[in-house]
């Protein structure tokens, strides 16, 4: 039997009603596309109640005595993200984030100072971006845009196709460009000259999803609406082989929602996705044959260490999962309704946000909260990022965070 931590722990002051009063979105806003579309989505019968719906409130964090400090590092604003998602890049003993009034700013790793910022001008879709050598960036008119990393030098401009609210990812010369349109389209990295085209037939209807691709060796692995996960060629853009994470159910397109709006992650010689209304699923990389699935639908991307797999459901339970098996260790449901973001393994705990801006440590070997600090208030969509200087946060109004425990050093 799987281990309860419920009786869990904050030494966080809780906000004033008011502040807990509207339920940040999904992601975008919530907002879908397809034939047929709604403006946004109210509730989805049975899975996340209340994730869609600014009537209902955030319940409050249960109290708890704090185990360790969580000293913040440094802290600074970027610009928000607005009904967006900009996901910041670590590149150069560097952090690089984005706007999206198009303003974009490279810190120093180690201090949070600013060695430059450039305004591009033009409102941006997605976060940044890079291929190993250059800052990439999208604009709401589907515009690619490269920049040197040193200053911010603009070095190259291409028009893609398509609405794209995911960050460019480039390896072996190639820049690849994830539409909503069901495209996976790859540029030739010095002309912005397209290469190749993946594309699939959309369900009718789909989430709006900052969602990636993975580039792995020599293959783009990419989530779709309706459950379905690929793997494509690097070089030519031919599908190797595909699986079904989740399968549409219910009577209406709302119920029949089964995206795979989180991005993808390599563990050793398997590759994990999880999906909205659907389950989690570790994929053998090589031969695309599920290696273990389980019945937890997601938003958020899987995180490893060497012993466990963690992710959040979508009603805000996090569980600790055998890394092998899938088999559960432990959950911890202090966190339903609160939107928890994708959690990262961190020393001994396991990192992750939420809606509210709270940075959340929890026992990795049991589930436990140990520790909670708070940021600027607002969402934490992504999950904490591992650097070399700390776990960095990036929140929905712009903040960007280094945090650190004493202990982990």
């Amino acid at each position: 039997m799987p281990k309860s931590a419920s009786e869990s722990v904050s030494s966080a002051a809780p906000r004033p009603p008011g502040l807990r009063s509207a339920l940040a979105c999904l992601l975008l806003a919530a907002v879908l596309t397809g034939c047929g579309a709604v403006d946004a989505l109210k509730s989805v019968p049975g899975t996340m109640v209340g994730w869609f719906s600014s009537s209902n409130k955030v319940p409050d964090l249960p109290p708890f005595k704090a185990e360790l400090p969580v000293r913040t590092k440094w802290k600074t604003n970027v610009g928000g993200s607005g009904n967006y998602v900009m996901a910041p890049l670590l590149l150069d003993k560097q952090v690089c984030a984005a706007s999206v009034k198009g303003r974009v700013t490279c810190l120093d790793l180690e201090t949070g100072k600013q060695r430059w910022s450039t305004d591009l001008k033009t409102p941006l879709s997605a976060g940044v971006g890079g291929d190993g050598r250059r800052l990439l960036v999208v604009t709401q008119d589907s515009e690619l845009i490269a920049l040197e990393p040193a200053d911010g030098k603009v070095t190259l401009k291409a028009q893609v196709s398509g609405e794209i609210l995911a960050p460019p990812r480039g390896a072996a010369g190639l820049i690849i460009i994830r539409s909503t349109d069901g495209r996976v389209q790859a540029l030739e990295a010095d002309t912005g000259k397209r290469k190749w085209s993946y594309q699939r037939q959309l369900p009718p209807l789909t989430i709006r999803s900052q969602a990636g691709v993975l580039i792995d060796r020599d293959r783009v692995y990419a989530g779709w609406p309706g459950g379905k996960f690929t793997a494509l060629s690097l070089e030519k853009g031919a599908a190797l082989w595909e699986v079904t994470v989740a399968t549409p159910k219910g009577s209406t397109e709302l119920e029949r929602i089964a995206d795979i709006i989180s991005e993808p992650v390599i563990n050793g010689e398997r590759v994990c996705v999880t999906a909205f209304q659907g389950r989690t699923l570790c994929i053998d990389r090589e031969r695309g044959q599920a290696l273990w699935a389980r019945d937890i639908p997601s938003i958020t991307s899987v995180a490893f260490d060497f012993k466990r797999a963690y992710v959040s459901d979508d009603k805000g339970v996090v569980h600790g999962l055998d890394r092998a098996s899938g088999a559960s260790d432990w959950s911890q449901d202090a966190f339903k309704g609160r939107v928890p973001s994708g959690p990262l393994s961190y020393g001994d705990y396991v990192w992750f946000g939420d809606v509210e801006g709270y940075v959340h440590l929890i026992d990795r070997a049991n589930g436990l909260l140990r520790a909670r600090t708070d940021t600027d208030g607002s969402q934490i969509l992504l999950n904490p990022v591992q650097t070399p200087a700390g776990v960095l946060v990036s929140t929905r109004d712009g903040s960007l965070v280094m945090l650190d425990i004493d202990v982990v050093k």
